[in-house]
């Protein structure tokens, strides 16, 4: 677990067999939710309680940057932690679209995208968010919206794992000095771990 990154994924609606009236966001939170606890038992032995209440106390070891990416609090992640590794806690990184919800972890920051391939309704979305060489890219592709949503989720695994979220101009942002993976979950989805460096990434569906 030292160098490498784990990602949950799992389908809403397997992630989420005994809900059904929340909202679409409260459902997102809940799905990505019960990855993040599911992975931070496994993947770092944290003591959490059983479900319900286990997700009740991870949220209260939640807190949120300046920009709103949600992180683990050292001062109150420290004391469920294994006694060997109290001096430090683990990153993850959440992200969900449509049918899916995906949860990236590790001992690093990490940062994490999912995109339903989808029909891009209006050119002004790919003017907005890509520079003029990832134009050129998008309109000479076989598959335009497939290569517009490849760059995309690039583009959002990158700001997340940076922490400062859809602050700066999309097109400007250099993606070719940091690592990046490509990760399906099955056809029609695209998605994109970030870190620092190259590293392993293990994939574990959650149903």
């Amino acid at each position: 677990m030292e160098n490498k990154v784990t990602v949950y994924y799992g389908k809403m609606e397997e992630l989420l067999p005994d809900h059904g009236t929340e909202s679409k966001g409260e459902r997102e939170t809940l799905a990505g939710r019960r990855l993040l606890y599911r992975a931070l038992k496994e993947q770092f032995r944290m003591e959490l309680p059983e479900e319900p209440e286990g997700l009740q106390v991870l949220e209260g070891l939640l807190g949120k940057n300046s920009h709103g990416k949600p992180f683990l609090v050292p001062e109150r992640a420290c004391g469920f932690m294994p006694e060997r590794n109290r001096d430090r806690i683990p990153f993850f990184n959440i992200s969900h679209s449509e049918r899916y919800a995906v949860c990236a972890v590790a001992w690093f920051p990490v940062g994490i995208d999912i995109q339903a391939i989808r029909k891009i309704k209006s050119p002004g979305v790919i003017r907005r968010t890509l520079s003029m060489e990832e134009q050129e890219q998008v309109k000479n592709a076989p598959d335009s919206d497939i290569a517009f949503f490849h760059l995309w989720a690039k583009k959002e695994s990158y700001v997340k794992w940076n922490g400062e979220g859809i602050t700066k101009d999309l097109r400007t942002l250099d993606l070719k000095e940091i690592w990046q993976e490509f990760f399906q979950t099955e056809d029609g989805y695209v998605g994109y771990v970030t870190g620092e460096k190259k590293t392993p990434v293990d994939l574990i569906r959650v149903v």
